[in-house]
């Protein structure tokens, strides 16, 4: 089956983790079919490995990369290491590409978080009827949503992180705006503290 359309600003990541919902697979069969074992570990927005997309897309791996991971952002930021970051996600060398885009390895214990935006999921669900991962809402150091000034809520990933059919942004009513005046509030860990 092939992989389910890409939803606007959508992550490839939640794009598998959809995949992953319609075909009924469990993860550890999803990730031995379409990442060749079930002990790789997938990151949501530099996500490599994927070897399984000449079966399930018709789209090329660049266009992948390009439209549907954060590989772009630092490719343009950090210019001396683009190629590099290109040539090892296409290998699948998702650790190599980490470090040239100079970011913690899954190994150094920094926590993965995924990112959303209440409004963002209640939205996706009445128009597409399904909540996903967005690409702005994981760019490295932004905590409020662009599209509406509150914070984002997170989820700590574990240490080994697969597709897994149940990560898939939760819909809640809860949600802390954003102010107008940044010295008004502090964040701490992942909540927001009013002054």
């Amino acid at each position: 089956m092939y992989l389910p359309k890409s939803l606007p600003d959508e992550l490839f990541f939640s794009r598998l983790v959809r995949h992953c919902i319609l075909i009924g697979m469990e993860t550890r069969d999803y990730m031995n079919n379409y990442f060749g074992s079930p002990k790789k570990s997938v990151h949501p927005f530099l996500t490599a490995n994927f070897i399984g997309y000449k079966k399930s897309s018709e789209e090329d791996y660049y266009s992948i990369i390009q439209n549907q991971t954060l590989a772009p952002l630092f490719i343009f930021f950090l210019p001396k290491y683009s190629n590099r970051i290109l040539e090892e996600l296409f290998l699948g060398n998702t650790a190599k590409a980490f470090r040239y885009c100079q970011l913690p390895s899954f190994k150094a214990r920094e926590r993965t978080l995924l990112y959303s935006c209440s409004r963002c999921v209640i939205e996706d669900i009445e128009k597409h009827g399904v909540s996903y991962w967005h690409k702005q809402h994981h760019i490295p150091g932004c905590h409020v949503c662009a599209n509406h000034g509150i914070y984002l809520t997170s989820l700590e990933l574990p240490e080994r992180l697969t597709i897994d059919p149940k990560l898939l942004p939760e819909a809640s009513n809860n949600f802390l705006e954003a102010s107008n005046n940044p010295e008004s509030v502090t964040l701490s860990a992942d909540t927001a503290q009013i002054r």
